[in-house]
Order: C-alpha cells, then sequence, then structure tokens
C-alpha cells in the first residue's frame, strides 16, 4: 500500500472507488452473526478480528482518498451516484 498523500489523483480516485472483496465481506458478516448466537472458537475470533481490521483500514483508506481529492478540487459523487454504481 502507498501513502495516499504522495499518490496522483488517478490514483486517489482507485483507492476511492475500491471495494472490499466480496468473499471476505461475506465470511465477517457469518463470523458476526455466529458470534450473537454462541461463542466463537479462537480460530474464529482470530479471523474475526483480522478481517475487523482489515475492513477498518480499507474504509479508512477509501475515506481518506475521497478526502484529499475534494481537498484538490474534484467533485465527488452523491450518495446517489455510489448507491447507481453499487459503491455503498
Amino acid at each position: 500500500m502507498f501513502p495516499l498523500l504522495s499518490i496522483d489523483d488517478r490514483a486517489l480516485q482507485q483507492e476511492a472507488q475500491r471495494t472490499f472483496p466480496a468473499d471476505r465481506w461475506r465470511i465477517y458478516e457469518t463470523l458476526l452473526r455466529q458470534k450473537k448466537s454462541a461463542p466463537l472458537t479462537n480460530e474464529d475470533e482470530q479471523q474475526l478480528a483480522e478481517l475487523r481490521h482489515d475492513a477498518d483500514v480499507f474504509m479508512f483508506r477509501r475515506s481518506y482518498a475521497a478526502v484529499l481529492l475534494k481537498r484538490r478540487g474534484h467533485a465527488l459523487p452523491t450518495l446517489q451516484e455510489l448507491q447507481q454504481r453499487g459503491g455503498a
């Protein structure tokens, strides 16, 4: 991963439009559901913690890329535009 402050606008736009891998998101949601109904194994707890960390870093980078683009004078897509693309 590159430091966001040092990348060009095109790379920031790509970062802002990335999506979290669907297969990893399904695992994350499954583990969260399981945790509500019963204790997770140590292995599942570790996997959930790793997925939560990865999702947090992903969302931080995506959001920060959008902020940097805005500060550089770019218009950001509206919520409606994001929903039409499947990005929200």
